[in-house]
């Protein structure tokens, strides 16, 4: 006797695979995007410029095949002019970003912030404009002493309880 076909299964299975491959896509249009500088657009500009490209639309149909042939030319040709090493330098500085952006996460969390915050993402935002506004005022170069003195003890105490830190050093007025 034959064995049933799990229908349900192999229909999971197909919308599994859809799934992957439009993530796939998606992620290749993101790179192709970043690839060609198109990037530098705004998303409204990018948009557009796609819409357009998407509604260019030719009364003659020798006409269109020549436009987009002219396209995957040129495609070729830009692609050709930037080697592979174009790509690798991308992703090197795309990993240099993301290092930093974690590193500066990690001194947030580290200075004690996200704690006392309770994660409130409105205040820490609020706390850090407060700390840009100072950066611009005729007091920066005290500031920035003062707080660099802070950070260089927390730094020493390795570990470090930012409270101790804090109480030591005198604070900035408004």
């Amino acid at each position: 006797m034959r064995k049933p076909r799990d229908y349900d299964s192999e229909l999971k299975a197909l919308e599994d695979k859809a799934r992957e491959l439009k993530t796939r896509k998606v992620q290749q249009l993101g790179e192709l995007v970043i690839a060609t500088g198109a990037d530098a657009l705004s998303t409204d500009e990018l948009a557009g410029a796609l819409v357009a490209l998407a509604e260019t639309k030719e009364t003659a149909k020798t006409a269109k095949t020549a436009k987009r042939e002219a396209w995957a030319k040129r495609e070729a040709a830009f692609f050709q002019g930037r080697a592979r090493h174009d790509m690798r330098t991308w992703q090197s500085e795309r990993r240099k970003r993301t290092k930093h952006l974690i590193e500066l996460g990690g001194l947030v969390i580290k200075s004690g912030v996200v704690d006392l915050t309770g994660d409130d993402r409105a205040t820490m935002f609020g706390a850090l404009i407060w700390i840009a506004h100072k950066l611009k005022s005729e007091r920066r170069e005290q500031a920035c002493a003062l707080w660099a003195g802070k950070g260089k003890k927390a730094f020493e105490l390795e570990g470090g309880d930012t409270r101790e830190v804090a109480t030591t050093t005198p604070t900035v007025s408004r």
